[in-house]
């Protein structure tokens, strides 16, 4: 046997661990055999994942949210054989953007089909930043942002688990707007292939896939597999303004706003004068000074559906 599902769950506010045995159901209908293991806390899928390359499995399912996937393509690219190793993503979290972006859907309820389907090369984020002090790196799949969203990220973590998904995506709304309300842009230097902006911005995302938070087209124009990255400025714009353009994040029209600015990156650096927050695939992953650069055609991806 090849194939292990590595399984969170707490993700989705806990609905993965009630409906684990379904889905395990719906799997082996679909005639995927495989082992299970169970995340602990975070930081284990991507523990767990490693530790399965070294035993041998080299198709790896990630069953959670858009945290575990990142989880298990960062324990896949930090192994000795990620060119070998597929990642199956099976969506179970409150979000799913990543698969959003893989431009597969059905939800965690849908039938499971795989036989169909092939693996596709997809180019990943890298990211350098601070941890506690010390120097760390970390990949992405689908997002990596500086400024307003990581500080919304942030305040995500006191949202308790026990909420179900419904309440826990009108808690995220809610917190997300007075996130917004509260904030102030930053004073950034931002250098693309030596050539440096230095002003106050809103937030800098830098995508790898078309999708983001909760389901809004932050990069229109992105696609996983081109060799590049798309960052998406956002300049020195107010929380009113932000407010009433954010209808138009969710069908991409924003982007000919004049306080954004969506550009191809193949590496792009970020610092400020006081400490910023890095959030990764909706996770906070560390802390400025940050470069982040594209590994092309870097992880094999299986979405299964």
């Amino acid at each position: 046997m090849d194939t292990i599902a590595i399984v969170n769950p707490v993700a989705g506010s806990r609905s993965v661990s009630k409906e684990w045995e379904n889905i395990r159901g719906r799997i082996q209908q679909a005639g995927l055999e495989f082992d299970v293991q169970f995340t602990q806390y975070p930081g284990h899928a991507a523990e767990i994942a490693r530790q399965s390359i070294e035993n041998g499995y080299r198709r790896l399912l990630a069953i959670g949210g858009d945290g575990t996937v990142n989880e298990v393509a960062n324990g896949i690219l930090l192994s000795d054989n990620p060119d070998n190793t597929i990642l199956g993503v099976i969506e179970a979290g409150t979000t799913n953007v990543f698969k959003m972006s893989l431009g597969s859907g059905g939800g965690a309820n849908s039938g499971i089909r795989w036989k169909t389907h092939q693996p596709m090369k997809i180019d990943v984020g890298m990211i350098q930043c601070q941890r506690q002090g010390k120097q760390v790196k970390h990949y992405f799949v689908n997002e990596a942002s500086v400024g307003l969203p990581a500080e919304v990220v942030k305040k995500w973590d006191y949202i308790p688990d026990s909420y179900n998904k419904k309440l826990n995506l009108f808690m995220r709304t809610i917190t997300g707007v007075l996130t917004l309300i509260n904030s102030k842009n930053k004073r950034l230097n931002i250098d693309i292939v030596n050539n440096t902006e230095t002003g106050k911005f809103c937030t800098v995302v830098v995508a790898n896939g078309k999708y983001f938070a909760d389901g809004m087209i932050i990069a229109p124009n992105a696609t996983l597999n081109d060799g590049l990255l798309d960052s998406i400025i956002i300049g020195d714009i107010s929380a009113y303004d932000l407010i009433k353009i954010r209808p138009k994040l969710y069908d991409g029209t924003y982007i000919d706003h004049e306080k954004f600015k969506e550009t191809k990156v193949s590496e792009i650096s970020i610092e400020s004068d006081e400490t910023l927050i890095i959030e990764a695939d909706g996770d906070v992953i560390g802390e400025s000074p940050v470069s982040i650069r594209v590994v092309p055609s870097a992880l094999n991806v299986l979405p299964i559906y």
